[in-house]
């Protein structure tokens, strides 16, 4: 179970290969992610360093590290 955090790396693609390599052959993955962009969300959160240092913004939602 993930909540909120497969956004905070640099690739998600990636992120998603090593989290497939920790499941059973038939196991899940149950995410819950930010999925829209709020003022709020980058006002608490984008003053962390963390929040800007995504990579891949063709995964990403505009102006956001959000997915």
């Amino acid at each position: 179970i993930a909540t909120n955090v497969l956004h905070a790396t640099r690739s998600i693609s990636q992120t998603l290969a090593k989290a497939r390599i920790l499941l059973k052959k038939s196991g899940w993955l149950m995410a819950n992610e930010l999925t829209g962009v709020l003022d709020i969300y980058t006002i608490n959160f984008g003053l962390l360093e963390g929040w800007w240092l995504f990579e891949d913004e063709t995964n990403r939602l505009p102006d956001s590290p959000l997915m």
